[in-house]
């Protein structure tokens, strides 16, 4: 039996009240969740995080009001 590797796509959250976040959306390719990431955060005031569930890290992060 042939087992394919399953890849997981990039996870973009939007920060809601006391640090919790709600799933927005997946995008398969860092540049183009990289991109989805800064567009989302121009038509909204959330702050946003790029999330890597390979390697259970933040790949990005757009804080509106830092």
């Amino acid at each position: 039996m042939n087992e394919t590797k399953m890849q997981a796509p990039y996870q973009i959250y939007r920060k809601i009240a006391r640090n919790r976040f709600v799933w927005v959306e997946n995008v398969e390719e860092l540049h183009e969740a990289k991109g989805r990431l800064e567009f989302l955060s121009t038509i909204s005031d959330a702050d946003y995080i790029l999330f890597d569930p390979r390697e259970r890290a933040i790949v990005a992060r757009y804080d509106k009001f830092v």
